[in-house]
């Protein structure tokens, strides 16, 4: 039963331990012109990175990559969209804290992987993936950048309007 497990048990960790730290986390500060600052960098980084080993052009490629941006979208969205947004009435700072579906949306997808990951390792047990594992690497990358870009974008058209209706409060 262990070896069925095993796959998955640093998944089930993981949530284990991020639905403890959502309990106890009273928020991080959100610093508006900051979060642009990891977008830009990954953006950046998957020009570069597809810039230097192109994947070669195949249906697959050409499904591939649409559907990894747009599922990265939905993915980053979501977890946008559940994040709790606090603004201090006295300072005007931005706080978020995560809400568990979050969360719990964020350990799917490393369950996800694990899944993935089990079903496209060679029986030999190594750890060698199938000949698509490069093309994978790449989605995953074109998925990462489309999470990270949906949520800076979400969460600025979130904090905007209730910055505004802060400093329209309190006559700054």
């Amino acid at each position: 039963m262990w070896q069925l497990l095993n796959p998955f048990l640093p998944t089930l960790f993981m949530l284990a331990v991020l639905l403890w730290w959502q309990r106890r986390s009273k928020g991080s500060r959100l610093r508006p012109w900051a979060m642009w600052v990891i977008p830009c960098v990954t953006a950046f980084a998957l020009y570069t990175t597809l810039r230097h080993r192109p994947p070669e052009l195949s249906l697959l490629t050409l499904l591939g990559f649409p559907l990894a941006l747009a599922a990265g979208v939905v993915v980053g969205w979501l977890r946008a969209r559940h994040l709790h947004i606090r603004i201090d009435g006295v300072s005007g700072r931005v706080t978020t804290r995560a809400t568990a579906f979050g969360l719990i949306l964020l350990a799917a997808l490393f369950l996800l992987r694990a899944v993935l990951r089990s079903i496209f390792v060679t029986p030999a047990g190594h750890g060698h993936l199938a000949g698509t594992a490069l093309l994978s690497t790449d989605l995953g990358l074109v998925f990462s950048v489309g999470l990270i870009w949906a949520r800076a974008i979400t969460l600025t058209l979130r904090v905007r309007p209730l910055l505004a209706a802060h400093r329209a409060g309190s006559g700054s």
